[in-house]
């Protein structure tokens, strides 16, 4: 009986993180834009499915640098794995793991990276 008990519990808890996953990614679909500094800004277009395409424009002299891959939330993480980059000499694929939260209105998406010292705010300005 505590065997079923204990299946029931895990069967529904394993439920509702899928659905929670479901509707963080719904979050993030759209487009996001992060100003760097210096003229430094990227863009990311999150489909709903998790793939995305990243620009960054703005470096003297170094042109527009391009990238794709997915951006997938689970269980409170997003991993964020390159699979396309325009620079040459960058290993594909290759993937980052991100801590992140939303503003309270999800017009802010901000990401600490797991070194802690890595951290980004992205701003929503596209469904």
């Amino acid at each position: 009986m505590r065997f079923i008990f204990a299946f029931i519990a895990l069967s529904l808890s394993l439920s509702a993180c899928s659905r929670h996953n479901a509707t963080t990614q719904e979050k993030l679909t759209g487009t996001w834009v992060s100003d760097w500094g210096g003229g430094v800004r990227s863009t990311v277009v999150i489909a709903a499915d998790g793939s995305d395409q990243c620009q960054i424009v703005g470096f003297t002299n170094r042109g527009i640098f391009r990238m794709e891959g997915t951006m997938i939330a689970t269980n409170g993480v997003l991993v964020d794995t390159i699979t396309a980059d325009s620079e040459t000499n960058a290993g594909v694929p290759r993937s980052v793991e991100w801590h992140f939260r939303f503003s309270s209105d999800g017009s802010k998406l901000f990401l600490i990276g797991n070194n802690g010292a890595t951290q980004s705010t992205l701003i929503k300005i596209k469904r």
